[in-house]
């Protein structure tokens, strides 16, 4: 059996017929990985992510189309993430929280001659509004 040497033990090849078998990648005709096979990736540190064979990359793509990159393996944005999702992990952005707030004045102070902030995840809702 194909495993890695982390703590999570598992069957590479296993994983990677599951991925090909099971998940939808965006962007990507699925037609090449009758060639090759999916990267997956299992950890990051700092800007280095490693996929499921051990290789290591430079994540220099922030972790795909979604986030913005600030490492990997920072406890200090951990702990933060971590306290607030114990108190409220997510609210519409319909109506305020007081991190959005707090952010959004920061953000404001930053960039003159802007006024308001708007949070979005996508261009869809970037687009429609």
């Amino acid at each position: 059996m194909n495993q890695n040497t982390e703590s999570n033990k598992f069957d590479v090849d296993e994983i990677i017929q599951q991925d090909k078998d099971f998940l939808w990648h965006h962007i990507l005709p699925h037609k090449v990985y009758d060639k090759m096979e999916p990267m997956i990736f299992v950890e990051g540190n700092g800007l280095m992510i490693k996929d499921i064979r051990g290789r290591e990359y430079l994540d220099a793509s922030s972790g795909g189309v979604w986030t913005v990159n600030v490492g990997y393996g920072r406890e200090s944005i951990a702990k933060v993430v971590a306290s607030q999702l114990t108190k409220l992990n997510y609210f519409a952005g319909k109506f305020g929280t007081i991190p959005t707030i707090k952010l959004s004045e920061k953000l404001i102070s930053l960039m003159p001659g802007l006024s308001k902030v708007y949070y979005s995840n996508s261009g869809s809702e970037a687009n429609g509004t």
